[in-house]
C-alpha cells in the first residue's frame, strides 16, 4: 500500500508534469459532492435495509440499481449515499451522467471533473491518461463514488476505480449485465401504503386526513410510481381548493391521466418519452402495438403475432425493452408486464404513428381464439378444418393436451379482459363462443369471481347473436356456479331454461348432460319421479351417440339413487361391475365425482383402506388435469379416511393443504368443512386461540342460508373456544350467533334439534368448567 504523498508523486510522474508546477494542489479538501436529499423521502425501508446490507465491508464493490423511468432510482441512492457517508471519511464524488439526455456525459469529461475535485489543476486530454490518474488518485482512499443517471457500461467503466477501500453506486434505466463485477439491483415501484405516505409527505397530512378515500384513489391512479405520486402531490399542494377526491376524478380519465400528471418541470410522459425515442424502429413499433392487448400480461408468441416476426426474433426485441424497463418479466419464462402509465403512454405512441387500431386488435383476438377453442370441449378435441369456428372434431393427443392446459393456466389472468375487449367490440359472435372455454375453465380452477363474469358477458353476447348453441353451453355453467353454493332451485331454473333451448340440431352429448344434470340434482332434493323422468331423457340422447355410453349415464344415475336410499352396499356392487370398468369413457370431472362416491360408499362399509384407493386415483386425476376446484374436497376426505385409521397427523397436513387451496367464493362449504376439521383437531390438541380463529374461518365459509346449519355449529365451535379461553362474554354473543343462524334455516324441524343439541352441548360445558379445574381438551363438539 503506497502511502498519500507517494500517490501524490505518482500522479505527478504520471501526469508528466513538475511538482513546482502545482499539478496536484499540496492539501486538497475532500471532496463532499453528495446532493441532499429528499427531505420528504418517504418509505423504502426494505430496500435500504438491503442495500446496506450489501454494501458492508466484504461486499460488492460496485452495485447499479435499476428501474422503470420514474420510479425514485436517484432519490433512493442519494438517500443511501448519505447515510454511508461517515463510512467513506476521504470523501464522495458524485455526477449525474444525465444518461437520459440526447448528449450523456462523456466518460473523459466526467474524470476530468472528478480530477479537479481530488486537487488535480492541470488534466491531461488523453482518456487513459485520465482514467490512471484516477485510479492512482483513489488507489489508498477510502472513496464514495456515485454514478447517477447511467445509460451505457461504456460510460461507466472508466470511472469505476480499482481501490478495494472505494465503493461505486450506479443508477440506471438498464441493470447494465455487460458491466464486469457489478451487482444488479431491480427497484420496483412502492407499494400502496408507501405510496399514500409519500403523497402525505408532499401534499401535507391535513389534505390526506380531510379525504383519504380520494387519496387511496389518487395512489392507485398513479400505480406506485414516485414520480407520479409526487406530481400528484405537488398539484393537490399548488391548488387548495382541490379535494383529492377531485384529483382522483381527472385522474381516472385514461386518455388525460399522463396530461394531469405534470407539474413544472416533473412530467412523467416526458421521463417515458426519454426511453422510447433511444428505442430501435423495431422495438419502438413493438412497444407500441403492445397497447392493443387487452390483458395484464402477454407472452412472447403473441408479441411475434402482434409485429410479424419469428418467435426468437420477438424475443430479441422484448428483451431489448425489458433492458429498458419498459417492459418487465411477469414472473414466469417467455411472459411479460407493463405499468399501467406506461401502457397509457404506449397507447399514445400507437395514435400518433397512425397504427391501424382495428387490424392489431384483430391479430390478438384472434390469436386467443385459436387457443381458446382448443379447449372448447371436455376433453379438448383438435381443430380439423379451417374453419376455426367449427366443431373441433379428432383427441388431442396427450402432449398436447398437457401444452393447452398450461396455456390456460398462463393465461388465466388475461382472459376475462380478452371477453370485454371483444364485447366492447361489439363482437358478439366471437365472444359468446369464447366465454364457453373460459367459464369452463374458471369453474375448473376456483375463479369463482371470473366465472361468474364470463358467464355474464357470454350469455349476453348469446343472446344478442340468437347463438343457441353458446346459450345452453352458458346456461348449464350458470346453473354449476349456483349449485356449488347450494342454490339448487336457482340452478335447476337455469338447467331447465337450457333444455327449452335444445332441439334437434342440439349436440345430443348436451343434452344427454342437462338431463344428467337435472336427474342427479332431483335425487338430492327427494324428486324421484322428476330425477327418473330426467335420467330417461338422458338415456335417450346419450344413445343417438352410443348406447354403451348411454348404459354407463344410466348406471352412473342408478348408484346415485342406491346411495340416497340407503342401499349402500347395492350402490357399491353397481359402482364396481358396471362403472368403474367404464370409467375412462367419462369427463376426468366426472371419473373424479364417480370414484369419490365410490369411496365415501366404502367409508360408509368400513372398508377406509379401499376408499383410501379411489381418493389417490382421484386426487392425481385433479392434478394431472387441472381440476383444482375439487381438490381441496378430496383433500378433505382423504383427510377424513385417514382420521378414520388412527392416522390423525397426516390428516392434519391433508386438511391444511386443502385449505390453502380451498376458493370461499366458489365452494365455500368446503373451505368451512375443511376450517371445522382442522379447528377441532387445534382444539383437542389444547391450541384454544388457533382453533377459535379456524373456526371463524368456517362461520365465513358456511355464509349462505342454504349452510345456515353448518354456520350455527362453527359459531358453537368458536363459543366453547371462547369459553374455554375465560372469555364468557365473547362466547355468549357467539351462542347467540349460532342460534340466530338457525332461524334462517328452512327445514324447521331440523333446526330445532340442531338448537337442542347445541343448548346441550353449551351446558355440558357449563357444568364442567364450574367443577372441573382442569377440564378435558376435547370440547362438545357436534357434527356437520
Amino acid at each position: 500500500m503506497l502511502a498519500a504523498p507517494d500517490a501524490y508523486w505518482i500522479a505527478v510522474a504520471y501526469l508528466g508534469l513538475p511538482a513546482s508546477q502545482g499539478g496536484i494542489r499540496s492539501d486538497p479538501v475532500p471532496p463532499a459532492q453528495l446532493p441532499a436529499a429528499n427531505a420528504d423521502f418517504t418509505g423504502r425501508e426494505r430496500e435500504l435495509t438491503d442495500l446496506r446490507e450489501r454494501c458492508k465491508a466484504g461486499g460488492p464493490r460496485l452495485i447499479v440499481v435499476s428501474g422503470a423511468p420514474g420510479v425514485g432510482k436517484s432519490a433512493l441512492i442519494v438517500r443511501l449515499a448519505g447515510e454511508l457517508r461517515s463510512s467513506f471519511p476521504d470523501g464522495q464524488l458524485y455526477a449525474d451522467l444525465r444518461g437520459a439526455d440526447r448528449q450523456p456525459l462523456t466518460a473523459g469529461f466526467v474524470l476530468g471533473l472528478f480530477l479537479g475535485s481530488l486537487g488535480v489543476d492541470a488534466i491531461p486530454d488523453d482518456l487513459e491518461a485520465r482514467v490512471g490518474a484516477y485510479r492512482t488518485m483513489l488507489a489508498n482512499r477510502r472513496m464514495l463514488v456515485v454514478l447517477d443517471n447511467a445509460t451505457s457500461e461504456a460510460q461507466v467503466r472508466a470511472l469505476v476505480p480499482a481501490a478495494e477501500g472505494c465503493l461505486v453506486l450506479v443508477t440506471s434505466r438498464s441493470p447494465l449485465p455487460a458491466l464486469d463485477g457489478a451487482e444488479p439491483y431491480c427497484l420496483g415501484a412502492l407499494d400502496p401504503d408507501e405510496s399514500f405516505a409519500l403523497l402525505g409527505a408532499v401534499a401535507g397530512p391535513g389534505r390526506m386526513d380531510s379525504d383519504p378515500d380520494g387519496c387511496y384513489a389518487i395512489v392507485r391512479h398513479c400505480g406506485g410510481l414516485p414520480l407520479a405520486v409526487r406530481i400528484a402531490a405537488g398539484r393537490l399542494r399548488a391548488r387548495s381548493d382541490w379535494t383529492p377526491t377531485h384529483l382522483a376524478q381527472r385522474l381516472a380519465d385514461t386518455r388525460r391521466r399522463l396530461d394531469v400528471l405534470h407539474i413544472g418541470d416533473l412530467d412523467v410522459r416526458a421521463c417515458f418519452d426519454l426511453s422510447y425515442r433511444d428505442l430501435d424502429a423495431e422495438s419502438g413499433c413493438l412497444f407500441r402495438r403492445l397497447s392493443v392487448i387487452p390483458g395484464p400480461t402477454f407472452s412472447t408468441e403473441l408479441a411475434a403475432a402482434l409485429v410479424g416476426l419469428p418467435t426468437v426474433e420477438a424475443e430479441e426485441l422484448l428483451d431489448r425493452l425489458v433492458l429498458d424497463q419498459l417492459v418487465t418479466s411477469a414472473g414466469a419464462p417467455g411472459y411479460y408486464t407493463m405499468h399501467d402509465l406506461l401502457w397509457l403512454f404506449a397507447t399514445d405512441c400507437f395514435k400518433e404513428a397512425g397504427d391501424d387500431a382495428q387490424h392489431h386488435t384483430t391479430v390478438v383476438l384472434d390469436w386467443y381464439a385459436r387457443w381458446l377453442v382448443r379447449a372448447n370441449t371436455d376433453r379438448l378435441k383438435r381443430i380439423s378444418r379451417d374453419d376455426w369456428w367449427a366443431a373441433p372434431d379428432q383427441p388431442l393427443p396427450a402432449e398436447e393436451v398437457a401444452s393447452v392446459v398450461a396455456w390456460l393456466d398462463a393465461e388465466a389472468i388475461n382472459l376475462n379482459a380478452v371477453l370485454r375487449c371483444s364485447d366492447r367490440l361489439g363482437l358478439d359472435r366471437y365472444t359468446a363462443t369464447c366465454a364457453v372455454p373460459v367459464s369452463r375453465f374458471a369453474h375448473r380452477r376456483g375463479l369463482g369471481v371470473e366465472w361468474a363474469e364470463a358467464i355474464d358477458i357470454g350469455l349476453t353476447a348469446a343472446r344478442r347473436s340468437d347463438d343457441s348453441v353458446a346459450q345452453i353451453r352458458l346456461l348449464f355453467e350458470r346453473g354449476e356456479l349456483f349449485a356449488s353454493s347450494g342454490q339448487w332451485e336457482q340452478a335447476v331454473m337455469h338447467w331447465g331454461e337450457a333444455v327449452e333451448l335444445t332441439d334437434d340440431a342440439t349436440p345430443p352429448d348436451m343434452v344427454g348432460t342437462l338431463h344428467t344434470r337435472l336427474a342427479h340434482t332431483y335425487i338430492y332434493l327427494g324428486l324421484r319421479e322428476d330425477s327418473e323422468r330426467e335420467i330417461a331423457a338422458a338415456r335417450d340422447a346419450f344413445a343417438k351417440i352410443d348406447p354403451a355410453l348411454a348404459s354407463l349415464s344410466y348406471a352412473v344415475f342408478r348408484s346415485g339413487a342406491l346411495g340416497s336410499a340407503g342401499q349402500t352396499e347395492d350402490a357399491v356392487t353397481l359402482l364396481e361391475r358396471d362403472v368403474i370398468p367404464n370409467c375412462d369413457r367419462l369427463s376426468f370431472h366426472s371419473q373424479v365425482e364417480v370414484r369419490s362416491r365410490l369411496a365415501n360408499s366404502y367409508s360408509a362399509l368400513g372398508r377406509h383402506v379401499e376408499a383410501l384407493q379411489q381418493l389417490r386415483i382421484c386426487l392425481n386425476l385433479c392434478r394431472d388435469h387441472g381440476l383444482r376446484a375439487i381438490e381441496p374436497v378430496i383433500l378433505l376426505l382423504l383427510g377424513e379416511e385417514y382420521e378414520h385409521l388412527g392416522i390423525q397427523g397426516r390428516a392434519v397436513k391433508l386438511w391444511e393443504e386443502g385449505l390453502v387451496m380451498a376458493h370461499q367464493e366458489v365452494y365455500p362449504a368446503t373451505a368451512g368443512v375443511l376450517a371445522m376439521r382442522l379447528g377441532r383437531s387445534r382444539f383437542a390438541s389444547g391450541d384454544l386461540a388457533g382453533a377459535r380463529e379456524l373456526f371463524a374461518k368456517a362461520v365465513d365459509g358456511f355464509g349462505t342460508a342454504v349452510h345456515a346449519h353448518q354456520r350455527a355449529i362453527a359459531w358453537h365451535s368458536v363459543a366453547s373456544a371462547q369459553w374455554r379461553l375465560g372469555k364468557w362474554d365473547d362466547a355468549e354473543a357467539a351462542w347467540t350467533w349460532a342460534f340466530a343462524a338457525l332461524q334462517e334455516y328452512a327445514d324447521r324441524t331440523e333446526g330445532d334439534r340442531y338448537r337442542r343439541s347445541i343448548e346441550q352441548a353449551r351446558a355440558a360445558l357449563k357444568r364442567a368448567s364450574e367443577f372441573v379445574q382442569n377440564p378435558p381438551q376435547v370440547g362438545p363438539h357436534l357434527d356437520l
